[in-house]
C-alpha cells in the first residue's frame, strides 16, 4: 500500500503513461516509454513512481508488460483521455423527494 497520496496533479509523462494502460490491457515497456514520448532513462523514473503510488504493476512471468492495479484503475477511471487530466468528482449530490396527498412518491 502507497505511504503517500497520489494528486491529480501528476507530472503529465505520468498521465501520458496511465493513458496509454487506459486504453489497453496491458503494455510493454517499450508501449509505455513511447506513449510518455521520453527516453528509456526518464519513463523508467516514471514508470517507478507509478508503481511506488500503488497504480500500476508489472506483471509477473512476462517480460516488460505492465498494468494496472486496482487503485490505478479507479484512479485513471477519472481521467479524461483528450485533455490527458483527471477530472474533478462531485463531492456533494442531491435527492429530490415528491410525495403525493395519495401517499405515491417519486425520488429522483
Amino acid at each position: 500500500m502507497p505511504t503517500h497520496a497520489y494528486t491529480a496533479d501528476a507530472h503529465i509523462a505520468q498521465m501520458k503513461i496511465l493513458r496509454a494502460l487506459l486504453l489497453s490491457a496491458g503494455a510493454t515497456f517499450s508501449e509505455l516509454a513511447k506513449a510518455s514520448a521520453l527516453t528509456s532513462d526518464h519513463a523508467n523514473f516514471h514508470i517507478k513512481k507509478l508503481i511506488a503510488a500503488g497504480f500500476v504493476e508489472h506483471v509477473p512471468k512476462s517480460y516488460g508488460k505492465y498494468r494496472f492495479t486496482r487503485n490505478g484503475k479507479e484512479y485513471a477511471n477519472r481521467m479524461d483521455t483528450e485533455e490527458i487530466e483527471i477530472e474533478k468528482q462531485p463531492k456533494l449530490s442531491e435527492v429530490i423527494l415528491l410525495k403525493s396527498k395519495d401517499g405515491k412518491k417519486l425520488m429522483q
